[in-house]
């Protein structure tokens, strides 16, 4: 995925910061849906990226168990690496690079959208 985006935005001319928080982000979301919503089994995963109005939009719509990322607790920073739960630091970090994060389920199907603004 990360060699389709770092294209998308050669041929768009984004910035590289950008991409790399996006390709960031998309790399968390793909990998958590993986990891824990087919455990058990197959599933689909789609990403559509698209560019509209200095806008980066992205979408991860899976298959798998209704998932709201955005109703996880964030991690307490504030801790030290060994008094901190495991897991929830990439969720953390999707929340705190992307300018918005939206979460819906449709059609028995997770939708996670994000938005980064550019130029």
């Amino acid at each position: 995925m990360g060699e389709a985006l770092e294209e998308f935005g050669e041929t768009n001319e984004l910035p590289m910061k950008l991409v790399m928080e996006v390709t960031l982000a998309l790399d968390e979301l793909v990998t958590n849906v993986i990891t824990h919503a087919y455990k058990d089994g197959p599933g689909e995963v789609a990403v559509i990226v698209r560019l509209a109005d200095g806008v980066l939009h992205a979408e991860v719509i899976d298959d798998g168990p209704p998932f709201d990322p955005l109703a996880q607790a964030a991690p307490d920073t504030s801790l030290s690496l060994e008094d901190r739960e495991i897991g929830g630091l990439g969720l953390h970090l999707v929340r705190t690079m992307m300018d918005e994060v939206e979460y819906s389920r449709e059609d028995d199907r997770n939708h996670v959208r994000l938005q980064k603004r550019y130029g």
